[in-house]
């Protein structure tokens, strides 16, 4: 059941990063909106994904599922690259550092959303507005940012 419920819930995030892979504007401000809508439509659901992510044991699942489960991570990944990809205008191969950048932002963000839907900080009002706002300009500031230095990295070395 758990495994059903992140499945479900996954593909409707895979549509939405398909219409952005698709229509090609604003590609990185709209993957990492993407994600925070993903996880704060529906907190209650957000709540259960995750719980069911981190009690999903893979023994208990039959080799259909665990390959179901499996392709979907590969089409999330693929999704993720060709908009990358799409966004600098250039070829990046899963072994470039870009990569593993945007996985490692992509965690923090994550943190960043759990951190306030789990109230991990007692004792101070945060308005939930001004909080994302504030992590959205990390985010989109950093990242294209990233992309940049990598083109003056490179033409400094040539």
């Amino acid at each position: 059941i758990y495994a059903r419920l992140i499945l479900n819930r996954r593909e409707r995030f895979l549509k939405s990063l398909r219409t952005i892979d698709e229509e090609g504007v604003g590609r990185i401000p709209r993957l990492m909106k993407c994600y925070m809508e993903y996880c704060l439509e529906d907190k209650e659901a957000y709540a259960v994904h995750k719980r069911c992510d981190n009690h999903c044991i893979r023994e208990n699942l039959s080799p259909e599922i665990i390959e179901e489960l499996h392709q979907q991570q590969l089409k999330k990944t693929e999704l993720v690259k060709n908009i990358l990809v799409k966004a600098i205008g250039k070829e990046i191969t899963d072994s470039d550092e870009l990569i593993h950048y945007t996985c490692a932002a992509w965690g923090m963000q994550r943190g960043a959303v759990d951190a306030f839907l789990e109230n991990r900080f007692e004792g101070t009002e945060l308005d939930e507005t001004r909080y994302f706002k504030i992590v959205e300009q990390m985010f989109f500031g950093g990242i294209p940012l990233m992309f940049q230095n990598r083109s003056i990295d490179e033409s400094d070395t040539q």
